[in-house]
């Protein structure tokens, strides 16, 4: 909590289940979970207006199913490719960035490039 010491955070290994909290927010920042991706982002969208995730850069565009709930809810508003998950120490080779995804968006999704991953 360095970066927002006034923040709300959930993390269930300090006894903070994130799906037992329900207040809306205008921001969610993380690295959701990939085993329960699904799930994390339909409760995630159910409470919030912005949702930042670093993310393996794929779970964005892999489901169909999840491609026409964005759809519904608001399309990806910018995405930052940082490199591989393996440079970023996640265990995956995957391309990894922040995605964020806003209610209600249905412009274009802008790409952006860390500098040391270009």
């Amino acid at each position: 909590m360095q970066y927002l010491p006034a923040a709300e955070w959930r993390e269930i290994a300090e006894g903070k289940d994130f799906f037992q909290f329900v207040e809306p927010v205008d921001y969610l920042f993380g690295n959701p979970p990939y085993k329960i991706f699904s799930k994390w982002m339909a409760h995630s969208m159910s409470i919030a207006q912005n949702i930042v995730y670093l993310i393996p850069l794929n779970k964005t565009f892999n489901s169909g199913k999840f491609l026409l709930e964005l759809n519904e809810w608001g399309l990806p508003k910018h995405m930052r490719y940082y490199g591989t998950g393996s440079e970023l120490g996640f265990p995956t080779g995957f391309a990894a960035g922040a995605v964020h995804f806003q209610k209600g968006w249905r412009g274009a999704m802008g790409l952006s490039f860390c500098e040391h991953a270009t």
